[in-house]
């Protein structure tokens, strides 16, 4: 699993506009900020015992405020489920969120979905810049685990496309104990 210094520093070379990368608890420390990107932690900072907790799955939200005030907003989590009632009222704002889950249960590579899914809406040369359907188009390329036998491997084969240089000749590997590697 990717941490959160390597979100923050992937993110600014994905032309991300990430906002924070943290725990779910710590959101409440600092407001929302609108046209900016969040990846947090599904995990509470402290842990039941009272000690650090390591981190367990990254989920991901934008929150779009447009010039005419008209608000929009997406929740990813690359399972397909719903957010957390601590991430909704820090967001304030009824927001859809996605249904497909495109990472195996044995994957580790959930910060990677969420910053290549934050990069195609906000960077892509070729998005539309309406939000929702860009979301739709970047998850058209995977395929939705539950209605497919396990194929989290082809999942993972796209989603390192993402991660390639422009120039790279070799796909990336995905190791899925340490994320990815250049091949």
């Amino acid at each position: 699993m990717l941490s959160n210094d390597q979100i923050e520093s992937l993110a600014p070379k994905m032309g991300v506009p990430l906002e924070r990368c943290c725990y779910k608890s710590q959101l409440e420390d600092e407001p929302l900020e609108y046209n900016r990107a969040y990846i947090v932690n599904f995990d509470d900072e402290i842990d039941e015992c009272g000690g650090l907790n390591q981190g367990s799955h990254w989920v991901c939200f934008q929150v779009n405020k447009h010039p005419n005030g008209k608000i929009e907003g997406i929740y990813f989590d690359p399972y397909g489920l719903a957010p957390p009632k601590a991430i909704m009222e820090y967001i304030g704002e009824k927001i859809p969120h996605t249904t497909k889950d495109v990472q195996g249960v044995l994957g580790n590579v959930c910060g990677y979905f969420c910053l290549a899914m934050l990069h195609w809406i906000n960077a892509y040369h070729g998005r539309t810049k309406d939000l929702h359907t860009d979301v739709e188009h970047f998850l058209e390329f995977f395929l939705d685990i539950n209605k497919k036998d396990d194929d989290s491997k082809q999942n993972e084969y796209i989603l390192k496309q993402f991660f390639r240089t422009p120039t790279s000749k070799t796909p990336v590997e995905v190791d899925l104990g340490k994320g990815f590697t250049n091949g």
